[in-house]
């Protein structure tokens, strides 16, 4: 079998790259590809039929049994949700739907509405039976927050069990990297410059066995509303995000740390992030403001 591979596959409504290195990098690419595909059938909140859309259906009446795995990454999101203090909290969703679909900015009636729906300690597990509900009708949950780093890490455990000797699992822009280069060097992870058009780097970060992932302001902005609305929503507040920060970097040992904390990092600011570094260990924190200045905390790497 090929010694190196690479694949880009769309999925997890993004577009997902791969690069192996080792005996049979292919056979595991196609592993990793399959496994992608049955989590998203079970995880996304746009399909249907996922775990996650009964469960949202079943809002305020009944409890949903779900696999192991959606369990596990449900009862991950209500710790993290305490640990930030509801900054990163999954059933903000409502508040995502409606800056989202309206044509125009939400008025503070909806929003308090939206508001009202949104608490974290309204999702209902069930342990031994792997169940869960939402407390009340018209709340929602979403994992794309936190999904998409519970998904690559399961994937870099396929790898190291197949002995991949390195690989680089970039699952839109959330990203682990495995092992060293062929010639035993560092691998580098670039921080996309968000003032550059054509997403350029701004700077590198050397990592092994490392997750990295970025929340910024930069992208998937809702031109609809006459303004530049973009999609990260402060669950405190019902509004994007305000602050001077243009995105967060979060380099940690997991992809689902990373993904988490970039998001709620994002939300709080630079102040209370040093805070938060205080309880929270070993994750190395980039964070970029509206004046281009980078700000680096942590000591992880």
């Amino acid at each position: 079998m090929a010694e190196y591979i690479e694949k880009s596959y769309a999925g997890l409504g993004t577009v997902n790259q791969f690069k192996l290195w080792g005996h049979n990098a292919e056979k595991t690419l196609e592993k990793i590809v399959k496994y992608l595909y049955n989590v998203e059938q079970r995880m996304s909140y746009f399909i249907d039929s996922s775990e996650i859309s009964s469960i949202n259906k079943s809002a305020g009446i009944n409890y949903v049994r779900v696999s192991e795995d959606t369990f596990y990454v449900i009862k991950k999101a209500k710790e993290y949700a305490e640990i930030t203090n509801g900054l990163f909290d999954i059933t903000s969703r409502p508040l995502s739907d409606l800056w989202s679909m309206n044509d125009k900015i939400p008025n503070n009636y909806s929003i308090d509405k939206s508001l009202e729906l949104v608490n974290w300690e309204d999702i209902l597990l069930k342990p031994n039976t792997k169940e869960v509900m939402l407390a009340r009708l018209g709340q929602k949950i979403d994992l794309g927050a936190i999904g998409k780093g519970f998904i690559a890490d399961e994937i870099v455990k396929i790898i190291k069990c197949d002995k991949i000797s390195a690989a680089i699992v970039n699952l839109g822009g959330d990203v682990f990297i495995y092992g060293n280069k062929p010639d035993n060097t560092l691998f580098e992870v670039g921080l996309q410059d968000p003032f550059s058009e054509y997403g350029e780097s701004i700077t590198k970060v050397k990592v092994k066995n490392r997750a990295v992932a970025t929340s910024g302001i930069y992208e998937r902005y809702n031109e609809k509303v006459g303004q530049k609305a973009h999609h990260i929503i402060d669950p405190r507040i019902g509004h994007p995000v305000i602050n001077n920060i243009v995105s967060a970097t979060v380099a940690a040992k997991t992809t689902m740390e990373a993904d988490v904390y970039a998001t709620a990092i994002l939300i709080m600011g630079i102040q209370d992030c040093k805070e938060f570094l205080k309880k929270v260990k070993d994750i190395k924190v980039f964070i970029i403001t509206q004046d281009k200045q980078i700000h680096i905390f942590g000591n992880n790497l």
